[in-house]
């Protein structure tokens, strides 16, 4: 329904973290936890006390700060096969399907739980990075990260923080780097977008309510975006069904930017879903003359079978 663009956004690999200056003694630090990293894992076998060396001799090393927080991230998963009944779970495909007795289908899927403790220290780990660099996005998204890993389908504490960094992004003008440089102009935007996908992904209640939430913040501070505005006439349409209101936000979208390929390829599953030939002839029209080249072609196909009817 929407566009996908997602960034990246899990915590980044300590060797690719900026440098800073560094004694010999600390580059040996890093050296020897990329080899444990890479032979047993972020928590795995030697990694704590290579962690607890480097924290003695730089605490306040931005790679040290990653490394930490991926260790009691790490710590605190794991794994277990789950049995559903929906051939979708938390926006995953099924890894086996089987049917039950009475020969409905059965899903299994793998899920990630979390020890509550040990979740808390990777919370802790990732609050001091930001206490110590507030204006580094990169902690602030590790944070966001643990809690849309943690919350699942209710990402309740998520929204509320890309909540506060919107508030700081625009009302208060933080200026922020991301991973030590300066950001392009449309990071910020962008990154939010790739969030609220992450939220509409999930496809449950709550995930969909944060996703209205966070495009609706949005919108508020970049009224003439039409990203948001097509977030907003997807949840009406997928989350709430109300094709109405949705068909209106995509109308407003389409006004100003006819050729928006996310507002028109939705107008037309309105059209479908409501068996409206006329309506639906009238946007693949549209999607001929401004749509993407790839998707013009699929629209005049389509155009010429509805002729035949």
């Amino acid at each position: 329904m929407m566009k996908k663009t997602i960034l990246a956004l899990l915590a980044v690999l300590v060797s690719l973290a900026p440098a800073l200056a560094q004694s010999t003694t600390v580059e040996a630090c890093r050296h020897r936890y990329n080899k444990f990293v890479e032979q047993n894992g972020y928590a795995g076998l030697g990694v704590r006390s290579v962690l607890d060396e480097w924290t003695r001799l730089d605490p306040k090393d931005q790679n040290l700060l990653i490394a930490e927080f991926n260790y009691q991230m790490a710590g605190a998963q794991t794994s277990q096969i789950v049995k559903k009944s929906e051939s979708r779970y938390l926006g995953m495909k099924p890894m086996l399907e089987l049917k039950d007795s009475t020969g409905a289908p059965v899903y299994y899927y793998e899920e990630t739980f979390f020890d509550e403790e040990k979740f808390g220290l990777a919370l802790k780990a990732a609050e001091k990075a930001i206490q110590l660099y507030p204006e580094e996005l990169n902690f602030r998204f590790m944070k966001v990260n643990a809690y849309i890993a943690y919350e699942k389908g209710s990402p309740d504490m998520a929204l509320a923080e890309l909540l506060d960094l919107v508030e700081l992004n625009y009302r208060k003008g933080q200026g922020w780097v991301y991973l030590g440089e300066d950001l392009p102009e449309d990071f910020f935007e962008g990154t939010m977008q790739d969030y609220c996908y992450s939220f509409y992904s999930l496809g449950t209640p709550s995930s969909y309510a944060a996703f209205f939430r966070l495009s609706e913040t949005m919108l508020r501070y970049e009224p003439g975006s039409p990203i948001f505005m097509d977030n907003i006439g997807a949840y009406w349409l997928v989350a709430m069904d109300d094709v109405k209101k949705a068909e209106k936000c995509f109308k407003q979208v389409l006004k100003k930017h006819p050729g928006d390929a996310t507002a028109l390829s939705n107008c037309i599953v309105i059209a479908r879903k409501t068996h409206n030939i006329k309506m639906e002839k009238k946007y693949l029209r549209m999607m001929v003359e401004h749509g993407p080249e790839d998707q013009a072609k699929s629209a005049a196909v389509r155009l010429e079978a509805l002729k035949k009817l």
